[in-house]
């Protein structure tokens, strides 16, 4: 390049021998054109061992081996002929070995605590893996764009050559435009080797940080809050890593823009002398505004980050416990919650983009203005009239130094975005690591002659500070029968947690020997068959296996679904009820073969009769963990009177440990004979439904939204403001035309006339230049005012399709679907989409001003742009319709990505317990890998597309170059520079025309998806597990709606009662007590409806106004989803507190008590008595006690009312309720 820009220099001084020295320069590059194109194009090789040399399954070496991507071509067939094909394509585990290798050998949290001044950062590690392939790829870059400008010198000889040689057509002619040619095929290859580079650096670079994400949230401090960590991971997974990628093959930029600078202001400077530094000190000065464009973008993307985070948060919540939303008619509290949320995002959104507005039109003008203020200086200096060449070669180079401008508002935004991202990363990532505490001594093995478990003088904290448990001394025999009694809130959940190692020891010390198995108060399940759901990782043993499956009576269950125990089982369990999620989990601790067994209420969720024989073939000590050491919190009376030790917490001590002796205090005095029933069928049918729709293969959330109308993102976000967006860039982009026109009219006049109207043309040209920016300005506002609105009516769309849709929807397309959409998809709706449909606007009408210039100048070229324009659009279509359906690929790969890192994170402590943490990762990994192959064809498509249009641009300046060459002698020398400039800029357009339609239509698959996403009776009702309780509550609500027949509600049919007022008068306390990230005060009454003195006399009522008036700030305390400091019994009166604010007709209690002591148990029942007098009230339980004051009882089997009757009528010898009366202690009571 620089030997060129030398020679063209000697040219202008006319020495002789320039043009010998360009003729041997020229044939040397072709020589080595030759070997580098014979390279690129013709190594294929296939690999030996891939089944007979299919090309099908291409191995990474043929792949990487060309830079046309020709095994590219079979997939754009196939996709265009919506056909499909497996493909091998680029084994990404290279990636993880990179994170393997610098990450996971040394934690972070160890690496600050080593050294506490240095932190370990996303760009140390991008630095150390890639700074290799970074640095060749630098090389690549400058090379490409220092050849950038051989063409405006070029294009400068051959002006001057054909006014020379006007009337004569020489073999020079053809010289010249075989030089050009030359130029921008070496160019374009340089270019394609360059990002196909970089293209590799990102794919590898996203895979190794999402591996180290996944890795890090699985081993990330109990201290932290779960729900906190999923939205910020799912943040981080779906934008910042998207950023992060986005700037990889920007990055040269800083560096090389200076150089091209460089060397455009010595171009400039030997065509128009001193006036060059005029145009340098114009750059500089537009390179400042954009910079202070960019310092205020960085800070309003922090705001916007912080404001998404916030609304994905909530948002998630909502998802996580829609449910309970819905069966309170909450929706519009939380609509409005989010509404909030979206304000603060929204005015930042707007900020950012009138920002960035000013840059597009500042690098936009850029040209203008740069070679304006060279024009006046040169005019002021010296009184010279501008030749064609001399102008078109200027402007030519401006355009060339203009592309760093160009991109430095993308750059720049992308920098004040990344740079946000990296620090969220990096915080992430320097969370603090669970570890187990160093006075927790555990150990593996274990013999028959040494204790469990030994707690010696320990005080135990869930923050390092206060102690939540103080001075636990106790000694836990092996194989020991352990029930952990007390009332709520005296520790026993926080007690087994210490067992586990998940709190803090301030003093003492913990000792365990022999591996845990553990079961959760609220039973975890993963989004896969039962039958995995149970073996967690572990091999098949079928005996062991089916005896876990008797001994947790889940036979029954599985004889009653079509697949069995391969049946799915979907997100959170939805479509199985508590008692067989409690089962499976139950399954699952049992099948593992551990030690020691810790269970957390593990019988509460289970009908009496269940209870009993799953207590009896499992957990007593003729059960088949009888030889294990079993520690459970529990007040089934059976099993405490049974325990071999009894322990007895009371407000975080321990009030005392009974021995063997509590044997002999028998709490029931007739226990039923072991003979009970076990024909009686368990699973209700109406789930079934839902598992004939699942399969292995998870729903991609696309398929729901195939018939969405595109126009909807214009209607929404206000026609008006598309009409006036796109008149005015029209205008702008027309005024830009006639300025290059202007231009050569300009230089085609005589020396004379020029300098006598030198002040008027540089008039008229700053004119159109000013008029040209002024209507950019607003076209773009009026753009992004379209997208704002359509972001901000589609997100509200979107959350009322969420809290008004139905639960079997929500449960059919996953929870990781929705969340992908909340997150990611309204990333691109509000970021990449606005910019993205300005751009592509913008860039179609500057094309077709080259493509207009171009005939202008040559109208012969209009015979060329036919067919071109037919290949053009081919090759377009062709592409996009494949790319789409990539990116649609990748979208549905990362869905299954996103629910099992919601699902892992949702059942850590399960995870932990088990020991199974590297087979999470490596599954989470197993998923990843799928969506990073789904990701690497997308990216590959990209360098596919651009070597083409590489070819086709090149096709397109040689037929303009041949056609000047044939019209010489009827154009004039300033018309022939126009042609060609034009035609030169046209290449970069086509490229970066089809990019932004493609991501246009790419994008467009995230707006679609937005889019799609909307004295009064007390009656018990009694049943086994899944005899159908829970759809009978469900059906109330009309979460799901009947197939047939009425239910009646005050006199009248509830399918015929708004929805939203048929759940405002009813009201539900469930068994799983649901809480937001917010104030006491908010979850207790989300709309705002009650006074302050209303709520606290309710919290008097159930008898917890002295406990929130003793907790910091009292009723504005703030809570987490997964509070700890709350216990489960105080939750439930919390939910009972929401009942007796609402004062409903109708209150639905669900098993209200399974989860809490007998004192609160009593508190409950005397407060529903008491304050629900004229309220008819439906109370499902599994303990019969609780149903005894009753009026009615209903009892279901298999889906069907069995029995409905009053307590006495149905204790008789041959009812169900009898037999299950009898099992549950309570016939004494009759």
């Amino acid at each position: 390049t620089f030997a060129f820009c030398l020679m063209g220099y000697l040219n202008t001084r006319r020495l002789n021998f320039a043009v010998t020295l360009t003729l041997g320069f020229w044939l040397v590059c072709l020589l080595v054109e030759g070997v580098l194109f014979r390279s690129a194009v013709f190594k294929l090789d296939y690999d030996d061992d891939s089944q007979e040399k299919d090309p099908k399954h291409l191995n990474a070496k043929t792949q990487n081996a060309t830079i046309f991507n020709f095994w590219m071509d079979k997939i754009f067939w196939k996709s265009f002929r919506k056909d499909s094909l497996q493909l091998n394509p680029f084994d990404l585990k290279d990636a993880y070995k990179y994170a393997d290798e610098n990450w996971e050998g040394e934690s972070m949290v160890e690496s600050l605590a080593s050294n506490p001044s240095s932190k370990v950062t996303v760009i140390q590690q991008f630095w150390l893996n890639f700074r290799k392939q970074f640095v060749i790829s630098g090389f690549q870059r400058i090379l490409q764009e220092l050849l950038a400008f051989v063409a405006p010198e070029i294009l400068r000889i051959m002006v001057i050559h054909f006014t020379e040689t006007k009337s004569e057509s020489t073999w020079k002619d053809y010289f010249y435009v075989f030089a050009l040619i030359l130029s921008l095929v070496t160019r374009n290859i340089l270019g394609l080797f360059y990002w196909k580079n970089v293209t590799s650096i990102a794919i590898k670079f996203r895979s190794m940080l999402h591996s180290i994400l996944i890795q890090k949230s699985v081993r990330i401090s109990s201290s932290e809050s779960v729900g906190s960590t999923k939205s910020t991971l799912l943040n981080i997974m779906g934008a910042d890593s998207q950023k992060l990628c986005d700037i990889i093959p920007l990055l040269h930029t800083l560096w090389i823009a200076p150089i091209q600078t460089v060397v455009a202001t010595y171009l400039l400077y030997n065509l128009l002398g001193n006036a060059a530094f005029a145009g340098l000190a114009t750059i500089i000065v537009l390179i400042c505004v954009t910079f202070v464009l960019t310092r205020q973008l960085k800070l309003l993307q922090i705001n916007q980050m912080k404001a998404k985070d916030a609304r994905l948060k909530i948002v998630s919540e909502i998802i996580q416990n829609l449910k309970i939303i819905k069966l309170h008619a909450w929706n519009e509290a939380f609509l409005k919650k989010i509404g909030l949320a979206r304000v603060p995002e929204l005015d930042s959104l707007w900020s950012s983009l009138t920002r960035l507005a000013c840059m597009v039109t500042s690098f936009t003008f850029a040209p203008v203005v740069v070679l304006l203020v060279v024009l006046v200086t040169k005019s002021l200096l010296d009184e010279e009239a501008i030749s064609a060449e001399t102008m078109f070669s200027a402007l030519s180079i401006i355009n060339i130094i203009t592309v760093p401008l160009l991109t430095i508002p993308s750059l720049a935004m992308l920098f004040s975005q990344t740079s946000v991202s990296i620090k969220r990363i990096n915080k992430f990532l320097n969370l603090e690591e669970f570890q187990l505490p160093k006075a927790y001594l555990k150990s593996d093995k274990i013999s028959s002659d040494q204790s469990s478990i030994q707690f010696k003088n320990t005080y135990l904290s869930w923050n390092n500070k206060n102690s939540t448990l103080r001075n636990i001394h106790f000694t836990i025999p092996t194989g020991s029968l352990v029930a952990i009694v007390g009332e709520t809130g005296s520790g026993k959940s926080s007690l087994l947690q210490a067992i586990l190692g998940n709190m803090f020891i301030t003093k003492g010390q913990i000792c365990v020997n022999g591996n845990i198995g553990y079961v959760s108060e609220t039973a975890w399940t993963r989004k896969t068959t039962i039958k995995e759901n149970i073996l967690l990782h572990k091999q098949l043993d079928k005996q062991l296996y089916l005896d876990v499956i008797n001994a947790c009576e889940l036979d029954t269950d599985l004889s009653c679904l079509p697949m069995r125990d391969d049946t799915i089982v979907t997100d959170n369990g939805g479509n199985l009820s508590g008692g067989q999620r409690q089962r499976i989990a139950l399954a699952r601790a049992a099948y593992c073969k551990s030690d020691i067994y810790v269970m957390d209420q593990p019988l509460s969720a289970l009908d009496a009769n269940t209870a009993t024989k799953i207590y009896r073939k499992l957990l007593s000590q003729e059960g088949i963990l009888r030889t294990k050491t079993r520690i459970i919190v529990t007040d089934y009376e059976e099993l405490i009177a049974d325990a071999d030790v009894i322990i007895h917490l009371e407000n975080g001590a321990v009030k005392y440990v009974a021995p063997s002796v509590c044997k002999t205090m028998r709490m029931i005095s007739n226990r039923c004979d072991d003979n009970l029933d076990s024909n009686v069928p368990s699973t209700n049918e109406i789930f079934h439904n839902f598992e004939n729709n699942i399969s292995e293969n998870r729903i991609g959330f696309d398929d729901q939204f195939k018939n969405v109308k595109k126009s909807m993102y214009v209607r929404e976000g206000g026609t008006k403001y598309l009409i006036l967006g796109a008149t005015l860039v029209f205008c702008s982009v027309g005024v830009y035309t006639f300025s290059n026109v202007w231009l050569s009219i300009w230089s085609a006049q005589d020396d004379v006339n020029q300098i006598k109207s030198a002040t008027t043309n540089i008039t008229i040209y700053g004119a159109m230049g000013i008029a040209q920016a002024i209507l950019l300005l607003l076209g773009c506002l009026f753009m992004y005012k379209l997208s704002l609105n359509a972001s901000r009516k589609l997100h509200e769309i979107l959350a009322l399709k969420i809290l008004n849709g139905r639960i079997t929807f929500l449960n059919k397309i996953g929870i990781g679907s929705v969340l992908n959409v909340v997150s990611k998809d309204v990333d691109i709706l509000e970021s990449s989409f606005p910019q993205n449909l300005q751009g592509t606007l913008l860039n179609f009408l500057l094309l077709l001003s080259a493509i207009f210039t171009t005939c202008y100048a040559t109208p012969i070229f209009l015979v060329f742009v036919a067919p071109l324009a037919l290949l053009y659009y081919f090759l377009q279509r062709f592409y996009v319709v494949t790319s789409t359906n990539l990116r649609r690929n990748e979208s549905l790969t990362r869905t299954p990505l996103y629910s099992l890192v919601v699902e892992t994170l949702s059942g850590l402590c399960s995870i932990r317990a088990f020991e199974i943490v590297d087979e999470t990762i490596r599954e989470i990994q197993a998923s990843l890998l799928e969506n990073n192959k789904a990701f690497f064809l997308y990216m590959t498509g990209t360098l596919w597309i651009k070597a083409r249009l590489d070819m086709l641009g090149t096709l397109i300046v040689l037929g303009t170059c041949i056609f000047a060459v044939i019209s010489k002698d009827n154009l004039s020398p300033a018309v022939i520079a126009l042609s060609l400039s034009s035609a030169l800029q046209i290449t970069q357009l086509l490229n970066y025309f089809v990019k932004l339609t493609t991501d246009f239509e790419s994008n467009i698959v995230a707006v679609e998806r937005v889019v799609n996403l909307t004295s009064i009776p007390q009656i018990g009702v009694v049943g086994r597990t899944g005899a159908g309780k829970s759809s009978l509550l469900m059906t109330i609500f009309r979460l799901m709606e009947p197939t047939s027949g009425n239910i009646i509600f005050s006199g009248q049919n509830i399918a015929q009662i708004p929805l939203h007022y048929l759940r405002s008068k009813i009201a539900i306390v469930p068994q799983e007590s649901t809480f937001f990230a917010d104030t006491l005060r908010y979850n207790l009454d989300p709309m705002g409806c009650y006074s302050d003195n209303e709520i606290w006399s309710a919290l008097d009522i159930v008898n917890l106004k002295q406990y929130v008036s003793n907790i910091p700030h009292g009723l504005y305390f703030q809570m987490t989803p997964d509070d700890t400091k709350i216990t489960s019994g105080y939750k439930q009166l919390l939910c009972l507190t929401r009942a007796i604010l609402k004062k409903p007709k109708f209150l639905v209690l669900d098993e209200v008590t399974a989860n809490c002591d007998k004192n609160i148990e009593d508190l409950i029942q005397k407060i529903v008595k008491e304050q629900f007098k004229e309220s008819t009230v439906l109370l499902v339980a599994h303990r019969i006690k609780t149903l005894l004051e009753c009026d009615r009882v209903m009892v279901l089997r298999n889906g069907q009312i069995k029995e409905f009757d009053t307590v006495n009528n149905l204790l008789n010898l041959k009812s169900d309720f009898y037999e299950m009366a009898k099992s549950d202690g309570c016939i004494r009571f009759k």
